[in-house]
């Protein structure tokens, strides 16, 4: 998911066991808020506050991935669908192994 607030991107990965969950200001204040961690079952990864609701990532163990740049071309690119885009996956693959190869690789 990649978010554009305008003067940053925000691009979240979530990973195993975490989710999109969107609350009105009301559920997320009197109902996620007050209940332990512990007793929902669920940790809170991390929240976006805006005025009327609230985007949440809850999670069970922690594994998501926020990047945070100033220019979309700054965050990672996405991850291809196999099955979707074989000839996109490939191409990206090898251009992955040439960096690797040539010691560009993060």
């Amino acid at each position: 998911m990649t978010m554009d607030f305008g003067n940053a991107f925000l691009q979240i990965q979530y990973l195993t066991h975490t989710s999109v969950q969107l609350y009105s200001r009301s559920q997320w204040e009197n109902s996620v808020c007050k209940v332990d961690k512990e007793m929902r079952g669920f940790k809170v990864g991390m929240a976006l506050e805006f005025k009327d609701y609230i985007i949440a990532f809850p999670t069970i163990d922690m594994v998501f991935q926020p990047t945070l740049a100033h220019t979309r071309k700054e965050l990672p690119p996405p991850h291809w669908m196999v099955l979707e885009d074989l000839l996109g996956f490939l191409d990206r693959l090898t251009k992955w192994i040439a960096q690797r190869k040539d010691g560009r690789s993060k």
